[in-house]
């Protein structure tokens, strides 16, 4: 009876629980996430302003923060400089009006970029995403999109409606200060070289019209991107020019670092990795944690030992592990008053430039104490082979200690 009565009371007492995480999770009001920052502006000039899903629209002022998903439009005197969190710029015109609609820079295999240029144009000069991860760089407008190749360039939307249209003719352009780009749609692709500019019509409702007319082999030839002769009069250069010419000059230097400080595990601080690895390992030798010392090795780890026979020559033994964190915490256990001084640490980053490949630290150590009763002292030269393992953390693969 006794038994029957606590299941009833603890299934009691797990429903009540049940009901207040509910009751909880009720009131708690919903949070949800900003959406991801896109780029921060570094110089604007006249009237941008940023407008979200719900239709509240803030004027961009430097250092403001512009998000995805927002729709950027510049008036008439607008202009303004973003820098991307990939380490891009745009340069947003005069009149544009153009929306991120997704984004992604965490330096991983996710990362993208999907922009609309619904009108005008923005001086466009790509990041690390551009570089890197070409495929999931995409410039849109209309029905075209715009590809590219590690890329300072400039695409440009002329609507129907607007007085350039008549000279020039609607559709979405694109001329390249640097790399390359794809300007396409349904009826083919062009490639542009630096210098070059492409345009292409929108095969939009008028378009479908012309088709009945002209027939769908002829209207296709019509959508064609094409090169352009020359550059159109409409392009012209922009207040923050100079500086973009400054930063594309020095692009892939600036992505570079960016990408790198996006990771870092991959911004080599070699000295910084060696000597947290040597603090964990001689406070834990220091504490005789042998599960410690163990888990800063690899599993597969070479440990050597030379030890000294007589003054020309050396004894050298092969542990495992295992074998290496018993032997040497059996030794500490049978020393007194133990001392430990590392005089020298020397670090070599075995990587290529500033990613870090196999760390190597060289120490030259005194050790000392009582053993059973004698004074006891041991100078070594020890030498850590680091890498870095499949769960982030830097680990042992090869450790050698010379007797001096």
């Amino acid at each position: 009876m006794d038994r029957q009565y606590k299941q009833v009371a603890l299934r009691l007492f797990v429903a009540l629980l049940l009901c207040v995480a509910a009751s909880i999770a009720r009131a708690e009001p919903r949070v949800d996430a900003a959406p991801a920052v896109f780029g921060t502006v570094l110089q604007v000039h006249g009237k941008v302003t940023a407008n979200d899903a719900a239709g509240l629209a803030r004027q961009l002022q430097r250092g403001a923060e512009v998000r995805v998903g927002e729709r950027i439009v510049a008036d008439g005197g607008g202009e303004a400089l973003l820098k991307t969190a990939d380490a891009g710029l745009v340069a947003v015109r005069p009149n544009a009006v153009f929306t991120v609609e997704q984004y992604s820079a965490r330096g991983t295999a996710d990362d993208r970029l999907a922009l609309r240029l619904l009108v005008g144009s923005l001086r466009l000069v790509s990041g690390w995403i551009g570089k890197l991860k070409r495929d999931n760089y995409q410039v849109l407008a209309g029905s075209v999109t715009i590809g590219i190749r590690g890329t300072d360039h400039e695409p440009y939307v002329i609507a129907p409606e607007s007085s350039l249209a008549r000279n020039y003719g609607a559709g979405t352009y694109d001329r390249v200060y640097r790399g390359r780009t794809v300007l396409g749609n349904s009826a083919g692709a062009v490639e542009l070289d630096a210098g070059q500019v492409g345009y292409a019509r929108d095969a939009d409702a008028r378009s479908a019209q012309s088709e009945r007319s002209t027939g769908a082999k002829a209207m296709l030839t019509l959508l064609l991107p094409a090169v352009l002769e020359k550059v159109p009069g409409f392009y012209v250069p922009g207040r923050f020019d100079a500086e973009v010419e400054r930063y594309s000059a020095d692009s892939d230097r600036l992505q570079h670092e960016a990408w790198l400080a996006a990771q870092p595990h991959l911004a080599c601080d070699a000295a910084r990795i060696a000597n947290d690895w040597l603090a964990r390992f001689d406070g834990a030798m220091k504490r005789r944690d042998a599960q410690a010392v163990e888990a800063l090795f690899a599993e597969d780890a070479t440990v050597l030992a030379n030890l000294k026979t007589d003054r020309a020559s050396y004894s050298r033994l092969t542990f495992s592990r295992t074998e290496m964190v018993n032997s040497a915490l059996q030794a500490l256990q049978d020393l007194q008053d133990y001392r430990h001084e590392r005089h020298t640490v020397e670090v070599e980053n075995r990587g290529s430039g500033q990613v870090c490949g196999p760390v190597v630290l060289r120490s030259l150590v005194s050790e000392g104490g009582t053993l059973k009763g004698a004074p006891f002292h041991f100078d070594s030269l020890e030498t850590f082979e680091l890498e870095r393992q499949d769960d982030g953390a830097w680990r042992a693969v090869k450790s050698e200690t010379t007797q001096r």
